[in-house]
This record gives structure tokens, sequence and C-alpha cells, in this order.
């Protein structure tokens, strides 16, 4: 059963996929396209869904749609040129001129094969 919070996630990402059909950014994701040449909403639609799936529908609440669209493409971008074995680690403080989107504060976007303890490694290192 879905909550009021779960609907407005789901409105959410649907919004966000649509930002796709509109973005020059759009066309880079690993999705299909239509025969306009823009990206395939529901194609993008999976993808956002697959990636916020453990997301807290209240951690996305008033979310802007391009911002949830800009933070999932930055973070495919960063893990499109990762060797394996490697790790990309990239922080920055997101804005719209230079990011396309918009965070009111630092990001912390890592890439890597799994590892035991990560989140705790990276929170010690941030502080």
């Amino acid at each position: 059963m879905q909550t009021k919070l779960d609907e407005a996630k789901a409105e959410l990402l649907d919004r966000a996929a649509r930002v796709a059909e509109n973005s020059p950014v759009g066309g880079h994701l690993p999705t299909g396209m239509t025969s306009g040449g823009t990206p395939d909403r529901d194609s993008v639609l999976a993808f956002l869904q697959r990636y916020y799936l453990h997301t807290a529908p209240e951690d996305l609440a008033g979310s802007d749609p391009v911002d949830v669209f800009g933070a999932a493409f930055s973070h495919y971008r960063l893990a499109e040129t990762r060797p394996q074995g490697t790790a990309n680690v990239r922080v920055h403080t997101p804005t719209v001129e230079e990011n396309g989107w918009t965070c009111s504060h630092s990001v912390v976007e890592v890439v890597t094969d799994d590892m035991p303890f990560l989140v705790d490694s990276v929170t010690t290192y941030s502080r």
C-alpha cells in the first residue's frame, strides 16, 4: 500500500523524467531514444526509479525535479568513467550555472566497487 509520501515521490520522479526530455544532457543517459531524438521518458523514469529506490520519500519531499534529475545524472557521469577496481570521488557544491542543477549544501559523490563500511569511512573524512 502506497502512502501519500510514496505517491509524491513517484510524481516527483515522473516530473524529473520529463526534465530529461528538454535537457541537453538527457540524451547521454543509458536509455532509449524516441524517433524525435529525445530520451525515452519511460526509460529515464525507470533509471530514476532504480537510482532513488532506497531513498526515503521524505528525503525528496519539496525537491525540484531539475535537481532530482541533475543529481542522478551527475552521479551517472562520474560512474561512466571509472575503471574497475578504482574509486571515483567528487565533492562539490553544484550550481545551476556550472552544473545545471543546484543543492543547498555540498555533495559527496562516490562510485566504487562494493566496500564494507564505505559510508562510515566517507563520513569520518568529511568531518
